[in-house]
């Protein structure tokens, strides 16, 4: 950044480089290629102006380059790194500036550098070399002993004969045989590989999947799953409860398996359903479970019902629990439940607008005996044969257009947004959205003696007795089917996201839809295709042969092929950041469907790649110390400057022109700067709060800011005295914040676990307030009660560095969910190795709607002295205390230092000097 500001030297990114691969080597991969995306520019909104850039942050880790636009490979073996740039027009440089070559890059970041266009030539002279696979079974043997062969590109998947069965995720094919073995292929990262469990997958009996993994359930009860270790792939965690299973069902990214004794095992994302550790007690005796896209159903033997999951999306049904008894059978929606008591009355929970909500037809919900589900609607079918429907009414929740046509109703089958009923003559009505088939009356007259209809996303298509199709809805989802050759009549339909495909009665295969999902491999067959069985994945198709064999069509990363691949090519695809919930978009690159993703390794690369980050190396805790030392120049600065009468975004002003002039352009985070009462919004600051109030001159500030350098970023939070001098009451609860912080530091070393450190500094907290009077009582007892989530509702603190919430918060395996007794989003849980670099921010808080839970609660209220509560709460409103600290070998080193006593503070707005050092930081060696 130029004269006076810290030198990053490119050997710091090198050596993490070499640090990450050291680990994959020890993890078996040591012939691997690693390749990251980097940051893009991002356009706000439609218009021709971007958002302010910043590097994705396992990219700068790896590289430190700061241009956008970029991805990059990493060879195991030798940490030998190649960075992929852009490939400019001439015009850049009148917008931008001077093209910068591939030899400008590698002088600035001491890497080889190529352009992103060469990037599969030079994949593959990096040693990632193409070879064709394909998987061959053993004619009519029950064990089936399955193995790779390299031939030469084709589409057809020798299998064994007639016994063999089909599942697929929305990019992948599985191929089993019942009581034998199992081969995939498709999408690596959806499943199409299984390489790596292969020879446990014997005695197979039944397979499940969710959009990108599959689980297979063997004879002995065991379940073997592969795919995205996020979405179901890895039951790494609950191998041991996975023992007699019955059966598994799944939703998108997480499975649900019943046990023998009628138990439940899950595993997958957890926020879809993949962790029921909080309904575990009361899952007994499971006799069925139904999916919804994020949440689980499970109906017991005794009719009752337990959910889990996502609970905006069906996953909480507390509001109906007294209703749900007597259940016999429920549906889904994406977002939503509806379930059938034995008297045939219904009842709904989940998102109201996908159908949680089916109060507007309540008093028809009668007689019920079975229902479907579009995307966002319901339609009951009773036993007169009327139907009743709910939910988006767009997407087929309102039938009221055919109501009177809806009667000797037989089965329903839906798209995403429309609804299709036979009725007992054979006859169709549709309803919902005209363009996903909500209207077939342009061939009405065509829908007769109807026995079965199949439905794309947007289509349906309907055969007839005679073996005729008829389709209608969306023509690029196959509701035109004019170009297909029904030569001979129809016996079996399906269908993907957007095409179907029919089976004559002499096995013949025809095909029509959105040309993309059938033509790739459809075109090139060698002959007809004459199948038994067709299934579909998202894109692509698969029939089984009269002969054993299975063809496949459609893109090949979809599993339209066997397909030319790369092994161990491994990209950042792991599990959601744990903050955000939101996941790396994979690298995109032309030539990529040539290579296949090890899914496993990939989940190791993001697991390794996590624990790099967590512990710093001395380049890393130079840069820490510095963005420390300028984040607290700045806020001792800010702090002199704020008076009464101010606007709160003066101090965040301040703050950012006082880091910039010491060469900090740049915040880590968007800056807290409240007072008074809006101290207690934790992250006051956003958009919708944007420290726009005005500074009452008796107020408290409190400023949570910090400045970023090399994306590595501080985090430190000042509480203190608008007019300069605390009152009684703010006193009490600052001194009391500032003994948690005390405690908590000179306690913290290697091996200290920071749960233990969160609840000691609950424990200071409560034993400080009640000494101050507004807690009467044991403190014991608050502990058990959980009654300092109503004061301190985040956890003491979390990871830091190149992100403010840094990655590495719990060990590999390990979720902020696993632990129920923790109310608090405590982002660090896990115990602490030297060098780890983490903020210490307890706090105290007056949030209105906490307090008057806790007032409302009879356990937690007679703990609370509710005349001090009313002398506290309207002079503080919040206080918060937070350093950033790095793990020493006997105990810890504070990075930051601002003035933190009540003396300290009040000496600093009277003007005293305040000096800024690593030398004035504070260390303690810990205790025992």
């Amino acid at each position: 950044m130029g004269e006076g500001t810290l030198k990053v030297p490119m050997a710091m990114h090198e050596g993490h480089r070499q640090k990450l691969c050291q680990a994959l080597r020890a993890k078996g991969l040591d012939q691997a290629v690693v390749l990251l995306q980097g940051g893009a520019e991002q356009s706000v909104y439609d218009t021709d102006t971007n958002w302010e850039f910043k590097q994705e942050s396992n990219f700068q880790y790896l590289f430190g380059v700061k241009e956008p636009g970029c991805c990059a490979a990493l060879r195991v073996k030798d940490a030998h790194g190649v960075l992929f740039i852009p490939r400019m027009e001439k015009m850049y440089q009148a917008w931008c500036g001077p093209l910068k070559p591939p030899a400008w890059f590698q002088r600035a970041y001491a890497v080889e550098a190529a352009h992103v266009d060469e990037m599969a030539e030079v994949l593959q002279k990096m040693g990632a070399k193409a070879r064709s696979l394909v998987f061959r079974g053993e004619p009519l043997d029950p064990a089936m002993s399955l193995r790779e062969a390299n031939v030469e590109d084709g589409d057809t998947i020798d299998a064994v004969a007639r016994t063999v069965a089909l599942c697929a995720t929305r990019k992948a094919f599985a191929l089993f045989v019942q009581g034998g073995g199992a081969v995939t292929w498709g999408c690596d990262c959806h499943g199409g590989n299984s390489r790596e469990v292969q020879t446990a997958l014997c005695g197979v009996q039944a397979m499940q999947s969710t959009d990108h993994a599959f689980a297979a359930l063997l004879e002995d009860g065991s379940v073997v799953t592969w795919g995205a270790p996020e979405h179901g792939g890895d039951s790494r965690r609950v191998r041991e409860q996975l023992k007699g299973v019955q059966q598994i069902q799944a939703n998108t990214s997480a499975f649900a398996a019943i046990c023998a004794d009628g138990s439940v095992v899950t595993w997958g994302m957890e926020g879809m359903g993949g962790n029921c550790i909080h309904v575990q007690k009361r899952l007994k005796q499971v006799r069925h479970i139904q999916a919804a896209e994020m949440a689980f159903a499970a109906i017991l033997e005794n009719g009752s019902v337990v959910t889990w999951g996502n609970g905006d999306f069906g996953g909480d049904s507390r509001q109906v629990q007294d209703q749900l008894t007597q259940v016999d059978k429920i549906q889904a929606t994406r977002g939503a439940f509806a379930a059938i008591r034995a008297d045939g009355s219904v009842v709904t929970w989940g998102n109201p607008v996908q159908g949680g909500d089916s109060s507007r037809v309540r008093g028809e919900l009668t007689q019920v005996k079975d229902i479907q589900a579009a995307g966002e609607a319901f339609a009951a079918i009773r036993t007169d044969g009327t139907v009743v429907t709910w939910g988006n009414k767009t997407f087929g929740g309102d039938s009221s257009r055919v109501r009177e046509q809806l009667t000797k109703v037989q089965k329903i089958q839906a798209t995403e947004g429309a609804f299709a009923a036979i009725l007992e003559d054979g006859s169709v009505v549709s309803w919902g959205l005209r363009a996903s088939g909500g209207d077939s009356s342009k061939v009405s007259d065509q829908l007769t003696n109807v026995r079965h209809i199949q439905a794309t996303r947007g289509a349906f298509a309907a055969l007839r007795e005679d073996g005729r199709v008829v389709t209608w809805g969306q023509p690029a989802c196959g509701g035109d089917s004019s170009e297909a050759d029904f030569a001979r009549p129809v016996r079996q339909l399906a269908a993907c996201d957007a095409a179907f495909a029919a089976c004559s009665e002499d096995g013949a295969v025809e095909t029509w839809g959105k040309k993309t999902f059938y033509e790739e491999g459809w075109e090139n067959r060698d002959g007809e295709v004459f199948a038994e069985q067709l299934v579909a994945a998202q894109a692509a198709f698969a029939a089984v042969t009269d002969a054993g064999a299975v063809v496949t069509w459609g893109p090949e990363h979809c599993g339209g092929k066997g397909g030319r691949c790369v092994e161990e090519l491994l990209v950042m695809r792991g599990q959601p950041n744990r903050d955000s919930g939101l996941q790396l978009a994979e690298p995109e690159f032309a030539g990529k469907d040539k290579f296949q993703v090890n899914s496993a390794g990939s989940q190791i690369l993001w697991d390794e790649l996590n624990e790099c980050r967590s512990v710093k190396d001395e380049e890393e805790l130079k840069i820490m110390q510095w963005v420390n030392d300028v984040s607290s120049e700045a806020h001792v600065d800010t702090m002199r400057a704020v008076k009464g009468g101010q606007r709160e975004h003066l101090a965040e002003a301040t703050f950012k022109y006082k880091a910039a002039l010491r060469g900090c352009f740049r915040v880590g985070y968007s800056c807290i700067c409240g007072s008074g009462r809006r101290n207690a919004i934790l992250h006051y600051g956003h958009a919708a709060e944007p420290n726009s109030e005005q500074v009452a001159p008796g107020s408290l500030r409190l400023l949570d800011m910090g400045a970023e350098y090399h994306c590595y970023t501080a985090d430190v939070t000042c509480s203190f005295p608008v007019s300069g001098r605390f009152s009684e009451p703010q006193r009490l609860v600052y001194e009391a914040v500032w003994e948690a912080t005390l405690a908590v530091e000179r306690k913290l070393r290697p091996g200290v676990c920071y749960k233990d450190m969160h609840r000691l500094a609950q424990r200071v907290l409560l034993e400080r307030m009640t000494t101050a009077k507004l807690f009467v009582g044991s403190v014991d007892d608050m502990m058990a009660a959980g009654l300092m989530f109503h004061f301190m509702p985040h956890g003491l603190g979390h990871q830091l560095g190149l992100d403010v919430h840094d990655v590495g918060g719990y060990a590999p395996g390990t979720f902020k969910k696993d632990d129920p007794k923790m109310q608090e989003n405590l982002r660090l849980g896990r115990v602490l190795k030297e060098n780890m670099v983490l903020t210490v921010e307890p706090g105290f808080y007056f949030i209105d709607y906490l307090i008057e839970e806790a007032l409302a609660d009879p356990v937690k209220s007679k703990f609370i002295n509710q005349e001090k509560l009313h002398e506290f709460w309207p002079a503080v409103g919040g206080i918060r205390i937070e350093d950033d600290v790095v793990v020493t070998a006997t105990g810890c080193r504070v990075l930051t230092c601002v003035p933190r006593t009540v003396a300290e503070i009040e000496a600093v707005m009277a003007g005293a000097n305040w000096q800024v050092s690593a030398a004035c930081c504070r260390s303690y060696t810990a205790e025992d």
